[in-house]
């Protein structure tokens, strides 16, 4: 049977306001995660069948330190910004690992590494200006690019080769919203235009990544699958090599623009 994870938190915050508008925030936090679930070793059943389960043997941590600066609401605007710096490690970022690396005969994790989803730098930033006839809001999110884990592979010798896991890192997201809003009186109703757009400027963030190159639109297997495919041209394929490798799913969704009315009574 399983038994609950550990968790012992550490958190240690300041809160100060700087004159009539402006507040100041700073956080430092601990997360120590003991019992970490994962895969233990198969459980042989005799001819050749075996079966796993799940263990508590596993560890991670999270630590890191918050600033934020807040201006309230006056003359017409405010605005926010926060800054993180954060390590996130353990054994595994899941269970599957463990288990994918037990039907491969891989090395079980002996060390500690970056997990999934460790971002060490992330800034939020938002603007507000207006009042009650309307205004606009711009938000803005960068993050640090999260890690991978790198392979290399040689189609000469038909072999593919994993690094330490979690070892690399995806590119940096970036990413600005704007919402807009305008309020009107007709015919004794109240009305609001609103225009949304998303992603204003169209950047393409990469999120899942190849692991020859660390990026979502580019990757050394293309070009081995063309020698391969240029090798025996008789054989029959559903797709294009093209389409195979083609994931525009992997990317950040592109620049959306919405345009909206309210009316009330």
């Amino acid at each position: 049977d399983l038994e609950p994870q550990t968790t012992i938190s550490y958190e240690l915050g300041l809160q100060h306001e700087l004159g009539n508008n402006h507040k100041m925030e700073l956080t430092g936090y601990f997360r120590d995660v003991r019992d970490w679930v994962s895969t233990g070793v198969p459980i042989d059943l005799g001819g050749g069948a075996a079966y796993y389960t799940f263990v508590n043997k596993d560890y991670s941590n999270v630590r890191g330190i918050l600033a934020a600066l807040d201006r309230k609401y006056s003359g017409l605007f405010s605005w926010h910004i926060d800054y993180t710096f954060q390590i996130v490690e353990g054994s595994n970022s899941s269970p599957e690992e463990e288990f994918g690396a037990q039907l491969s005969n891989s090395e079980p994790a002996r060390s500690i590494i970056p997990l999934d989803w460790d971002q060490r730098h992330s800034l939020n930033a938002s603007v507000f200006m207006g009042n009650q006839n309307g205004g606009f809001n711009i938000i803005m999110q960068y993050g640090s690019g999260y890690p991978y884990t790198p392979y290399f592979s040689n189609s000469s010798q038909n072999v593919s080769m994993f690094s330490k896991g979690n070892s690399m890192r995806k590119m940096s997201t970036l990413n600005v919203d704007m919402k807009i809003f305008r309020n009107f009186t007709i015919f004794g109703l109240d009305g609001r235009i609103l225009l949304n757009i998303y992603n204003v400027f169209d950047r393409r963030n990469e999120n899942i990544v190849w692991g020859d190159t660390g990026r979502s639109g580019q990757t050394s297997e293309e070009g081995n699958a063309q020698l391969i495919e240029a090798a025996y041209p008789e054989a029959l394929r559903p797709n294009l090599i093209s389409d195979y490798y083609n994931h525009p799913e992997w990317f950040s969704e592109p620049r959306q623009i919405q345009l909206g009315l309210e009316f009330s009574w």
